[in-house]
């Protein structure tokens, strides 16, 4: 499929007009209508303009790959995964010490969570 027919096909499955992408992605109508048609070919800015509007990635756009997922991006369909990241939205200490911790080396990540361990030790298990 080509670039054009990709465009086109994004914008319809979005339910959106061409000037309504156009002025999103900053272009005019007439330079959009000549890339759904193959008249021209966008430039790299534009390509990945189109791409973050839509979300996917350029690769899908050029017809390199069906896959219109972003690269780099992964589908969370682990439970375990999913309850890590609904804690860390609803709880912001722990979103603040999953910032931290980020940048840790592994053995700052032992010497923590030791930390932690003997603090609910203390604690008596709160935050449990």
């Amino acid at each position: 499929m080509k670039i054009g027919n990709r465009i086109r096909f994004l914008r319809n499955q979005n339910k959106i007009d061409r000037q309504q992408l156009a002025d999103a992605i900053g272009i005019t109508y007439h330079a959009l209508s000549k890339y759904e048609t193959d008249e021209r070919q966008p430039g790299y800015d534009t390509l990945a303009k189109i791409a973050d509007f839509f979300d996917v990635s350029v690769d899908y756009l050029l017809g390199r790959t069906d896959d219109p997922s972003p690269k780099g991006t992964q589908h969370v369909n682990d439970d375990e995964a999913l309850e890590y990241l609904d804690e860390l939205h609803k709880r912001p200490e722990m979103k603040a010490l999953f910032e931290v911790g980020r940048k840790a080396t592994k053995e700052d990540i032992e010497t923590a969570i030791t930390i932690i361990e003997a603090l609910k030790k203390k604690g008596g298990g709160e935050g449990e």
